[in-house]
């Protein structure tokens, strides 16, 4: 059950409590005698208790991690580097044979609001001593990067070779002249003296399993938190001193033994979008610039979807709409539909209006001649009309009439007058 679990990305087994609880829930309800079955029963409100817990359980996600990194620090080979070679932890049968094991996982596929639950390691066994002792191996947690070179291969015997620059050795954590705080690396400089998690490996053991612990967890929320600070984990013997204490495990690079990390995570519940201010309704000139613009809150990622009069327009997919140019086409009435992965609400219509009025550019002298501009809207008619004053009572002198048409064009009013002070009007029916 466990390797079915292991090799699985997406665990079912939350899915399948739910069944098996509700069906023993079923069960016992059917074979206990009436008198003992009262709704406030304390056995029905236990049952109902742990039914009402499943939801969060079912949100559960798991995912089956290799590893990114890993190399062995080898002190019988005390400068050569292992990164393409077996993993080794432990004391083998002769001086100097203390190896320990450097390991790093990519989590960059667990979402960043994600909440760790459970963690699990394991490492396969490719090779123990004869006469192997057992020992309980620790997790420490990374202080100092690192990197996992290419020196080796995964052949049994293989004890890689010179490390090349930036590599790391039993000696150096990146060669040639960055030592670790102690050969082997050691606390509390190079990693964490507290050991996150740990496991027993047997002398007959096959597989060595680090069970979920509040240390592993606390590791890798950090990390998905702060991705940067992964350094991964060293894997020490605590019999180091015993020799025979040593295995040989498989690396990245070792078909069929690679170490695998289960993480169970949670995310929290979605909440669907909500509008807390809707796009406004507005009279704008003919030819102006205008935006429509929405607030929405929600679990993210938002997706935006803005229509005119029901019709999807494309492209317009932002918390605003900016609309150029504006001209009869674009009147009508504009809504905003905004989406998370539960749902979808689109607001209240805004309507868009064009105003009766036209602006008038800033007059210009040209020549003895006073001109300014106007863009006049579409199926308009205009006429333009000027006065010495605005003393009643007024007399207003028409200057030149504007035809309605379905494209306007800007219109150029030129007045030769020589007076020192004239006042001008468009007027439309």
């Amino acid at each position: 059950m466990l390797k079915k679990h292991l090799e699985n990305s997406r665990s079912t087994l939350k899915r399948s409590a739910f069944f098996v609880i509700l069906n023993t829930f079923m069960n016992m309800s059917q074979i206990l005698p009436r008198p003992n079955r009262p709704t406030l029963s304390l056995p029905a409100v236990a049952w109902m208790s742990a039914l009402l817990a499943l939801p969060l359980l079912l949100n559960a996600e798991t995912v089956t991690l290799t590893p990114s990194a890993d190399t062995s620090l080898f002190q019988f080979s005390a400068g050569n580097n292992l990164g393409k070679s077996w993993l080794c932890a432990g004391t083998i049968n002769q001086a100097n044979g203390k190896s320990r094991a450097l390991v790093r996982f990519d989590l960059s596929s667990i979402p960043a609001n994600a909440t760790i639950t459970a963690a699990e390691v394991a490492f396969k066994v490719v090779q123990a001593p004869t006469g192997p002792a057992a020992s309980t191996f620790n997790l420490h947690r990374m202080l100092v990067p690192w990197v996992e070179g290419g020196k080796g291969t995964p052949a049994l015997r293989n004890l890689g070779s010179a490390a090349a620059a930036g590599e790391p050795t039993w000696n150096l954590r990146a060669s040639p002249s960055t030592p670790w705080s102690a050969a082997g690396a050691a606390a509390p400089t190079d990693y964490a003296a507290a050991a996150s998690g740990s496991g027993l490996m047997t002398a007959t053991g096959t597989t060595l399993t680090i069970a979920s612990a509040a240390g592993l967890v606390a590791d890798l929320q950090s990390w998905v938190a702060a991705p940067e600070s992964n350094q991964g984990w060293i894997l020490v013997s605590q019999a180091e001193a015993t020799r025979r204490s040593a295995r040989r495990f498989g690396s990245r690079e070792t078909a069929g033994k690679t170490p695998t990390l289960v993480v169970t995570y949670s995310l929290p519940a979605a909440n669907p979008p909500q509008i807390t201010e809707s796009p406004k309704s507005q009279t704008v000139v003919a030819g102006s610039t205008t935006t429509f613009a929405v607030v929405a809150t929600g679990t993210a990622p938002l997706t935006y979807q803005w229509s005119r009069n029901g019709t999807p327009i494309a492209g317009a997919n932002a918390e605003s709409l900016v609309l150029q140019n504006v001209q009869s086409a674009a009147e009508g009435d504009y809504t905003v539909s905004v989406s998370n992965a539960t749902s979808s609400i689109t607001s209240s219509p805004a309507r868009l209006a064009l105003a009766i009025g036209v602006v008038l550019s800033q007059p210009t002298v040209v020549n003895g001649s006073l001109g300014f501009t106007f863009l006049p809207q579409a199926l308009r008619s205009y006429t333009v009309e000027a006065t010495d004053s605005l003393s009643a009572p007024t007399v207003w002198q028409t200057l030149m009439s504007v035809p309605a048409t379905s494209t306007p064009a800007t219109v150029t009013v030129a007045d030769p007058s020589t007076r020192p002070g004239r006042f001008y009007r468009v007027r439309t029916p």
